[in-house]
């Protein structure tokens, strides 16, 4: 796909995705549980996690492409385990904190603790948005 169409496309689809998880997870946990009550909060959170899937299988293609671009063909194998290892210990860190949050706590988070993390969640999105929209895609010219 990002042969076809570049890289940039598909970046810039992501980022707006990215920022229109933030607004959902926003208006789960500030707007609906006074407006909406819990199942709208569920389904809203439920809709979040498949938008971050979405902007992540997204964002996962057009990095893989331009990471293949940008390196040697001989060193490209040790990026891409690079780059795999930073996803993984990135996706591992998440439960784990969740983790040591819980059993620091006695598992006894009130709902304003749970708003300000799933806020702070929602901001971790942005600057990765912004990021995606200020990329630039030079492409080689074509022989005639």
């Amino acid at each position: 796909m990002t042969d076809r169409i570049g890289r940039v496309p598909p970046l810039r689809v992501s980022a707006a995705v990215y920022v229109a998880l933030a607004a959902v997870i926003s208006t789960a946990v500030l707007y609906l549980p006074s407006h909406g009550g819990v199942h709208a909060v569920f389904y809203a959170l439920c809709g979040a996690s498949a938008l971050a899937g979405f902007a992540q299988g997204i964002f996962g293609v057009a990095t893989n492409a331009l990471l293949a671009d940008s390196t040697a063909v001989a060193s490209r194998n040790q990026f891409f385990v690079w780059k795999q290892s930073c996803t993984t210990a990135g996706l591992a860190s998440g439960p784990l904190v969740a983790t040591a949050c819980f059993l620091a706590t006695h598992n006894t988070w009130t709902q304003p603790e749970l708003t300000v993390v799933c806020m702070a969640c929602a901001a971790l999105g942005l600057p990765l948005s912004v990021t995606m929209f200020c990329f630039v895609e030079v492409r080689p010219q074509q022989r005639l």
